[in-house]
């Protein structure tokens, strides 16, 4: 998974590397088999940055469930 840093700066560490962490975890469900999604996680890919910075730093539940299905997770 590559993930480009620069669209997501921003002169706050913390909002940076919160918009990176939840790009990474993206590109990862991406890898592990998800789709977009329309809920508000991770997986449903923003119009705007402001959507971005508003989307939680995660999977909904939904997304999370396909994901442990997808890599076999037995916890």
């Amino acid at each position: 998974v590559v993930v480009s840093a620069s669209p997501f700066y921003h002169e706050n560490k913390l909002i940076f590397s919160e918009r990176l962490f939840k790009a990474i975890l993206h590109e990862l469900g991406h890898a592990f088999g998800l789709n977009h999604c329309s809920k508000n996680c991770v997986m449903n890919p923003p119009s705007t940055i402001k959507e971005w910075d508003s989307r939680i730093p995660g999977f909904c539940s939904k997304c999370f469930l396909e994901l442990k299905r997808n890599v076999e997770w037995k916890g």
